[in-house]
């Protein structure tokens, strides 16, 4: 008996001490953790994520919300930031746990949650658009370089050019009227071309043969068409920025060129519009043509066009008639357990409505809500 005794204790203090190098063990580990500082990736999206260029200090809604997390999880942590350049190598990042999560203006989407976990939203948002403020900045080299006149332009050019060199090949040489020589020729058929379809008719060059007569009767008829649709939708063009201000929303669009930044929701949801779609790397690229007249509009998240507008808006303007409504979320690496800790955290700090320090944070850089 007392044999069987003294082994039941060595056995269970085998256990005991099993039991408590396991404690020892992960109390270790999670000491471990909470010293390392938190990953965060980033990609700059003002006024979300924004960065100094002269002391490299990140800053923005979306910052200055994770630090603020941050310091709320159990227990608190620093933070190391990594910025990525673009939105795709953003997700990689937080998808290949380069980083321990993701924030930025990144738009929660059933495609993207395949791959990655999401935070409950933390902002809500939507597309807006940009054109040109006034007709009062529209030039005549703009409209040249507005994509909708790209084939009325082209096709008025060879049909002027189709009937010069028709007339000139039929009346060349005749009484001196049209030169022998291509270039000279040509050139006097290309003016007689433009007069008659203008229905001036100077007479300085007169067909005289019955067949020069019927392509003269043509290229009146058909030129006059030609020419009235290439006038009418050339001064379209110079007076599109007029009717900017009834654009109410994509359905506006139709036969324009837009503009959009790669990798975003306004490029997916142009795609399938009826517009001209242009993308570009970046969002001031896409401002920047539509202030050039490359584009008649752009096409990006609302606050951060109303951002960039306020520091510089000259010939812009916001429409304000948001639509494709969406939400931002915090991404994770898949199963990750940060992801109910930052959800809580998140919770506590909006508890308290407009007196709340997610509120005053909104306000603080994107402003009060009307």
């Amino acid at each position: 008996m007392s044999e069987w005794f003294t082994m039941w204790k060595s056995y269970m203090a085998l256990i005991l001490c099993s039991l408590l190098c396991q404690t020892v063990a992960v109390c270790s580990a999670a000491d471990e953790v909470s010293d390392q500082p938190l990953r965060v990736g980033v990609k700059l999206s003002p006024p979300f994520v924004m960065k100094d260029a002269t002391t490299g200090r990140y800053s923005g809604f979306s910052i200055d919300l994770i630090r603020l997390l941050a310091a709320q999880v159990d227990p608190p942590r620093e933070i190391e930031f990594q910025e990525q350049e673009s939105l795709a190598g953003h997700l990689e990042a937080v998808r290949d746990q380069r980083v321990d999560l993701g924030i930025a203006a990144t738009s929660i989407t059933a495609e993207r949650e395949k791959t990655l976990d999401f935070s409950m939203p933390f902002h809500e948002t939507g597309l807006d658009i940009v054109v040109q403020r006034g007709a009062g900045g529209v030039t005549v080299w703009a409209a040249l370089k507005l994509w909708n006149l790209l084939y009325p332009v082209s096709g008025l050019v060879a049909f002027v050019l189709v009937c010069a060199h028709v007339i000139w090949l039929t009346e060349r040489g005749k009484d001196n009227h049209f030169d022998d020589r291509w270039a000279y020729g040509v050139s006097q058929a290309v003016w007689w071309t433009l007069v008659t379809m203008s229905t001036v008719g100077y007479g300085d060059f007169v067909p005289r043969s019955p067949l020069s007569r019927v392509i003269a009767v043509s290229v009146i008829v058909v030129g006059v068409v030609v020419f009235g649709i290439a006038v009418g939708i050339f001064t379209s063009a110079l007076t599109v920025q007029e009717i900017a201000s009834d654009i109410q929303g994509p359905k506006d669009l139709v036969g324009q060129s837009i503009v959009v930044v790669s990798e975003t929701i306004a490029a997916e949801k142009m795609r399938g519009s009826r517009a001209a779609v242009i993308e570009v790397a970046q969002l001031d690229d896409a401002l920047a043509a539509v202030r050039a007249g490359e584009a008649f509009a752009a096409v990006h998240d609302g606050d951060q066009l109303r951002h960039n507008l306020k520091r510089s808006s000259k010939r812009l303007m916001q429409i304000n008639k948001p639509f494709s409504m969406q939400y931002y979320g915090i991404t994770f690496p898949s199963g990750s357990p940060l992801r109910e800790q930052v959800n809580r955290a998140l919770l506590e700090i909006m508890e308290g409505g407009g007196e709340s320090l997610f509120q005053q944070l909104h306000d603080r850089w994107l402003g009060q809500r009307d």
